[in-house]
């Protein structure tokens, strides 16, 4: 079982930090990216079992549910139940130094998966990214259909 796990949270990050993952058209870890900056913190916690982000924020709402609906099928197909698990949660973290940068400057953000298995079998997964702050001057917004 606890392969199956790991398989679940790798796959989910590995989708959550690609350029398939957007907010309303543009790169999601950019536009998370900027939330950091706008609100001044160094780790944004997202927490897929309570769709909850922090710092808050109303506009990846979208993307919370996605990822939250996708951790549930997923559990679910590997026969477990939300209830067998006690938190998920995805981290992006940077340093103080990264939210001096210009917006034009690529940094590196460290993109974590945690699950709590019954209380006391904890999984992790983590990733590197390189990225910027979303920049409607730079991107190109995605034209996928977002009224689901």
């Amino acid at each position: 079982m606890k392969r199956n796990l790991k398989n679940i949270i790798s796959g989910l990050l590995n989708s959550f930090i690609s350029r398939n993952n957007d907010v309303n058209g543009y790169w999601g870890i950019g536009k998370l990216y900027a939330l950091m900056i706008d609100n001044n913190c160094l780790e944004v916690r997202i927490n897929l079992l309570e769709k909850r982000i922090k710092p808050e924020s109303l506009d990846f709402n979208f993307l919370i549910n996605d990822y939250s609906n996708k951790l549930i099928s997923k559990i679910e197909d590997v026969g477990l139940f939300e209830e067998d698990i006690s938190s998920v949660n995805i981290f992006l973290k940077s340093n103080v130094k990264n939210l001096l940068n210009k917006d034009y400057e690529t940094v590196p953000l460290l993109c974590s998966i945690k699950m709590i298995y019954k209380e006391n079998i904890i999984l992790k997964y983590e990733q590197r990214v390189m990225c910027r702050k979303h920049n409607l001057n730079l991107e190109s917004k995605s034209c996928r259909n977002y009224s689901k």
